[in-house]
């Protein structure tokens, strides 16, 4: 009996996967036929399922990235929690020793900044 193989996205360059900055905003977004092709690839997808509606399968995977835990967090929190435990690990920029009420305020008053000027934070 012959194991199935996967194949892997090596070409990243021309990837419909981007993430930007704009305009105050963290944007990130992939193209859905993207999308459909890597989780197909991924190791726990089943090898006899398939998906046979592009559009419709971005709908679900876009609900579920919504749904809420108990304490209101969603798989999009939790992402992003990580990227930031990464960037402190990491010694990234933009993060600095102190008090984490600073940095509460300074977010805040980003945000009233951009509500007051109608632009983004």
């Amino acid at each position: 009996m012959r194991t199935p193989t996967r194949r892997r996205i090596t070409d990243q360059s021309g990837s419909q996967i981007a993430i930007t900055i704009k305009d105050g905003k963290l944007i990130i977004s992939i193209g859905v036929a993207l999308l459909a092709h890597a989780v197909q690839n991924a190791p726990d997808w089943p090898m006899d399922m398939y998906i046979s509606d592009i559009r419709a399968f971005a709908k679900t995977i876009a609900h579920a990235l919504e749904q809420e835990e108990e304490d209101g967090t969603t798989p999009v929190h939790r992402m992003l929690d990580g990227a930031a435990e990464w960037a402190i690990e990491q010694g990234e920029d933009g993060v600095e020793d102190g008090s984490v009420d600073q940095g509460i305020a300074l977010a805040g008053a980003a945000m009233e900044a951009a509500k007051a000027g109608g632009g983004a934070a």
